[in-house]
């Protein structure tokens, strides 16, 4: 399978490389540190065709899987204050679904998509349900909530809609939402297979920036280490540490890979791949991700999570959203790995 990228899709990574580099500064994520969501940086973001480039056209960029998991990965090299992956898989659910946002004034802030807790139930045009640590939760005007094949959008500033923001430690801007019969603005009852494709485009997303994440982590540390200076000449002209930087690097490279694999699967027939290698990415990424912050720590003497340093940005960003993204369904802590191939040859 070739994965080398089109030149309009180097073009795109370049650009939103840049965009970040310049508007999602190590200082501006410290400052957004409460609510975990920099509603500036969303605005310029959205601004630029960010959040619609995988959404077809006239709406959006008529892009495809591949560039949103891209925009993912230049996302989570900053650890961006935005919830990119669950917005952009609510706008490409949408999108999908015959659902047009500008229909309603929704205004600036993210829509999300929020899996409803078992219990939930649509009755009269109405939602009741929890849907509990959604990302985004806390700071989203709206959320599309599946129940069963029944897939709605509901309005969070509607009154019957209680949204409890989670303190964490990885800027996530959590909230625990609370539907006691919300109104819902719009529902399509035969949602079911494009919903399940939604939380597959959803894990590859999450894949997505925490590969970004490990790969700004291994760039930090490995400036660090060209820098510090021990028995007259760099640390990282030690072996061993130059060892231990390869298993991380090759784990982070791996994942990507993954990422890119996954991402290429965006037809209606390669369900069963995008199943498949958006779980294999989802548990890759989160191990080397949070791996390579934890050993890049280390190699800062262990003290960089005094906050005096950015790489504790990352470790807890990895640390924060491997434990968000963990789905019961494909891992479980004594098999780490319970799913199957698909039947159709790769």
């Amino acid at each position: 399978m070739d994965l080398s990228l089109e030149d309009y899709q180097d073009l795109t990574v370049k650009t939103f490389r840049d965009f970040f580099a310049r508007h999602a500064t190590p200082n501006r994520v410290r400052e957004t540190e409460g609510s975990g969501h920099d509603a500036d940086l969303w605005k310029k973001f959205t601004d630029l065709g960010g959040a619609t480039l995988s959404v077809s056209e006239p709406g959006g960029g008529g892009g495809n899987l591949l560039d949103a998991a891209l925009v993912g990965i230049e996302a989570g090299r900053s650890v961006a204050p935005i919830p990119y992956a669950e917005a952009v898989a609510a706008l490409r659910l949408a999108d999908a679904a015959g659902l047009s946002l500008g229909d309603f004034a929704l205004g600036d802030e993210p829509v999300v998509v929020a899996t409803a807790s078992p219990g939930g139930a649509f009755s009269g045009g109405r939602l009741t349900a929890p849907a509990p640590y959604a990302r985004g939760g806390s700071v989203a005007v709206a959320a599309l909530v599946a129940i069963g094949e029944e897939l709605a959008l509901i309005d969070f500033r509607a009154p019957e809609v209680t949204v409890q923001p989670l303190a964490n430690v990885g800027r996530l801007s959590l909230g625990r939402v609370e539907c006691a019969a919300a109104p819902v603005l719009w529902s399509r009852p035969d949602a079911a297979a494009l919903v399940r494709r939604s939380v597959h485009e959803l894990r590859l997303l999450r894949a997505a920036e925490l590969v970004g994440a490990g790969r700004q982590a291994l760039a930090l540390t490995l400036e660090h280490l060209q820098t510090r200076h021990q028995f007259g000449r760099p640390i990282g002209s030690f072996q061993a540490i130059q060892h231990r930087m390869v298993d991380r690097l090759t784990a982070v490279d791996a994942a990507e890979l993954l990422v890119l694999r996954a991402a290429s699967y965006d037809a209606e027939q390669d369900a069963d791949q995008l199943r498949y290698y958006s779980a294999l990415a989802l548990l890759q990424s989160a191990e080397a991700a949070e791996l390579a912050a934890k050993e890049g720590l280390q190699f800062f003497g262990g003290y960089g999570f005094t906050l005096e340093y950015d790489i504790h940005l990352f470790l807890r960003f990895a640390k924060a959203l491997s434990i968000l993204a963990k789905d019961p369904d494909l891992v479980d802590d004594s098999l780490p790995l319970r799913i199957q191939s698909p039947s159709k040859e790769r």
